[in-house]
């Protein structure tokens, strides 16, 4: 978790998505049906959001989940290392981060609709 010092164009959300937009373009130069698929890799670890992103959300905003302090006893998560995830203010900038990286990913699924 942190904040990535790319550019907001040099994400790797944005990277992915201006490669589908390129292929969009030939695509539709080639004027046959075709599909395109594409799966970002946000908002999987590491997350990073840029800037732009990382500032969109106040992590004192944040809910904390009610669930934060659960033994987990009942759950296969159990033995895992849970370092950090006791602790409401670390939980609250990762909880920032990924709604971040979920906006920027909004952000770029409406500029290829809007290719359509």
């Amino acid at each position: 978790h942190g904040m990535d010092r790319l550019e907001d164009g040099l994400s790797i959300t944005a990277q992915q998505a201006s490669e589908a937009i390129e292929a969009l373009d030939r695509l539709a130069q080639s004027g046959r049906p075709f599909s395109l698929h594409l799966s970002f890799h946000s908002p999987h670890p590491p997350m990073l959001p840029t800037k732009r992103y990382y500032d969109m959300y106040d992590p004192d905003d944040m809910a904390l989940p009610e669930s934060l302090h659960d033994d987990m006893e009942n759950s296969p998560y159990k033995n895992m290392q849970k370092e950090g995830y006791d602790d409401p203010e670390k939980v609250k900038r990762w909880m920032a981060d990924y709604f971040g990286l979920i906006s920027e990913i909004d952000e770029w699924i409406g500029t290829l609709l809007d290719k359509l």
